[in-house]
């Protein structure tokens, strides 16, 4: 192996480890069930925002949420400008897609943005069926 193979193979080790240990750990933005229900508790500042399609949606949802599938969620960004100062908490199935959600609508300048971890299958709270 030369010089450049073990740069490049050392810069992907890193790359990967960055990735595994954010999926993980988590980040500054990953919240979990008690903060918010803490954030969600004043329904005129916040706001529950559900990234999954439309049919996992319909499945079964958290009460309350309303729902922009990540794949649609830049085209349809106008609908959350409304909740532009609101605590906005942001979930999905197991967590990613809504930590790309976050770091979409953080970089539309939306801040106070959480991601919920672990997804549905961390959500205790009242759901609705479809």
């Amino acid at each position: 192996m030369d010089f450049i193979e073990m740069i490049a193979t050392a810069a992907i080790g890193a790359i990967m480890i960055r990735l595994a240990a954010r999926y993980f750990f988590g980040s500054d933005s990953d919240i979990g069930y008690e903060e918010a229900l803490r954030i969600l508790a004043d329904r005129e500042q916040s706001l529950l925002l559900d990234v999954r399609t439309a049919r996992e949606y319909e499945k079964r949802r958290p009460a309350g949420a309303i729902n922009i599938p990540l794949q649609e969620l830049k085209q349809r960004l106008a609908e959350l400008e409304p909740h532009r100062n609101k605590q906005i908490v942001v979930i999905c199935a197991s967590g990613m897609r809504s930590r790309m959600a976050v770091q979409t609508l953080q970089k539309q300048g939306f801040a106070g943005v959480k991601n919920f971890r672990g997804g549905m299958g961390s959500w205790r709270g009242e759901v609705e069926s479809g």
